[in-house]
């Protein structure tokens, strides 16, 4: 069943001004969904059809912020960068204070993700990534081609980790994704399913066999534990990121002018209907209780 979605705005002051927000709430038809769907009626909490979301300021970031992770609400890690030679950040909420983190230096971070609280990873151009372990962040070689963005990281456990990029260079290689079994080496994956001529830009996965990759042109692909399937959306707009649930709602999100949201149906994705006028969208969060948030433009 499609969900819900509600226009909001919200305000807040970490670098980059996100204007709009969503809230979903809706549930999917698998026979595992029903007790969502009435924890959602009972504790979602009221919508907000319209007006402002209530957000804190947390605190000012420079440059920009592209990227968050946090496995408390209190201990919050944000990557971005500036469009300068050593323009890297790297950050961490902690205990309401923000501060920057020593990373080795280089160009922008796009994405942060964390298996825990001690084992992290960022990633982002010149192919970079980079894993912190005992609160040490060390480059990790990738073997990618300097012209490439690695703008997204997703790992089903410690020892099965997972980044996708491209590059917006003529003649440079799209469609890649790496993969390392938690032991900083990363082994690139090829595949006939993948597109040559579109770039990866997200990756999300449930577990170790339920993993889905979206990106440029509405391309999306599924790894079952077994095999890479192409599942590309019903849209030419590009989809920026994706999350979800095990067993509950999951979401991918993009558009250019016009935001754009698919629901995964399990075989395929469905149109989830945003209001009329939505600008692009470029994140969304699945909470556990299979509300989402998406957040983008104006």
């Amino acid at each position: 069943m499609g969900g819900s979605w509600y226009l909001g705005e919200m305000r807040l002051a970490v670098s980059a001004t996100f204007t709009a927000v969503l809230l979903l709430t809706g549930c999917s038809e698998s026979p595992s969904a029903q007790s969502t769907r009435s924890m959602l009626e009972m504790d979602a909490g009221p919508v907000i059809p319209d007006g402002t979301v209530n957000l804190s300021t947390v605190g000012d970031l420079d440059p920009l912020v592209l990227g968050l992770w946090g496995a408390r609400a209190d201990r919050i890690w944000f990557a971005g960068g500036a469009r300068a030679r050593n323009g890297r950040l790297l950050a961490r909420l902690d205990s309401g204070q923000i501060r920057r983190i020593p990373t080795p230096p280089g160009q922008s971070l796009w994405w942060v993700w964390g298996a825990d609280e001690d084992t992290l990873y960022a990633c982002g151009e010149t192919g970079t990534m980079l894993a912190s372990t005992a609160g040490v962040w060390r480059t990790q070689p990738t073997g990618l081609a300097p012209q490439t963005t690695l703008w997204g990281v997703w790992g089903a456990n410690r020892a099965d980790i997972w980044a996708v990029g491209g590059s917006i260079s003529l003649g440079a290689d799209k469609a890649i994704l790496i993969r390392s079994q938690g032991d900083g080496r990363w082994t690139r994956i090829q595949d006939p399913a993948f597109p040559s001529d579109a770039n990866f830009f997200k990756v999300w996965g449930s577990g170790p066999d339920d993993v889905h990759i979206v990106g440029e042109g509405g391309v999306a692909v599924h790894w079952n534990g077994e095999r890479f399937t192409r599942t590309d959306a019903p849209t030419e707009a590009t989809l920026f990121t994706v999350h979800g649930q095990p067993g509950g709602p999951v979401i991918a999100v993009g558009g250019v002018e016009t935001g754009v949201a698919f629901r995964w149906s399990g075989t395929a994705w469905v149109d989830d209907d945003l209001p009329v006028g939505v600008p692009a969208l470029n994140g969304v969060y699945v909470r556990s209780d299979g509300t989402a948030v998406a957040v983008g433009a104006r």
